[in-house]
């Protein structure tokens, strides 16, 4: 019976909640039914899915926009201030495809403060993305960066680092969003 609950909360969840055009209660359901933590002046666009209950956390002053998938089974943490682009996919698992029974493999995932996220960026199992890093759009992000490095491309290299102060507070709450 358990896990009939499961596979309906993240129906309800993924297919009903987050087309909600209301941020509070989307918000409300996230944090006291689904168990993420989230922070303070945080945003989550419509249209997000995820594919555990708990196991997500984001911090403060954060911007979720629309469609992104959070692949939360191993864990997700996200720092302050961060912003994720449109139609993103964090993915903390994978399968062993080495193994005849194809079992999952799952490492969380976890990124600092202030990085953001280009639209349709996907960030893979067990990266770390350090304080202030960037992640060019359509990146894929396959292994751990450090503090404010910028990433691009397929698999996703490091093209520079950023600079100047990051002390901005993300504050995107459209209405009926």
């Amino acid at each position: 019976m358990k896990r009939y609950a499961y596979y309906l909360l993240l129906y309800l969840c993924n297919h009903w909640i987050t087309h909600i055009p209301s941020l509070h209660l989307r918000l409300w359901f996230y944090r006291y039914v689904m168990g993420f933590k989230i922070g303070n002046g945080t945003t989550i666009m419509m249209g997000a899915r995820f594919s555990a209950p708990r196991r997500l956390t984001i911090g403060s002053n954060c911007v979720i926009n629309e469609n992104c998938v959070f692949g939360n089974r191993g864990g997700i943490e996200i720092g302050n201030c961060v912003i994720i682009g449109p139609d993103c996919h964090l993915r903390s698992g994978d399968h062993d495809i080495n193994d005849p029974t194809f079992p999952p493999r799952y490492e969380p995932i976890a990124i600092g403060d202030h990085v953001f996220l280009g639209m349709r960026s996907t960030i893979l199992k067990g990266v770390k993305l350090g304080k202030g890093a960037v992640v060019g759009a359509c990146a894929l992000v396959t292994k751990s960066c450090g503090d404010r490095d910028i990433l691009v491309g397929v698999p996703a290299t490091q093209i520079g680092t950023r600079r100047g102060e990051l002390s901005y507070l993300p504050d995107w709450k459209p209405l009926l969003q």
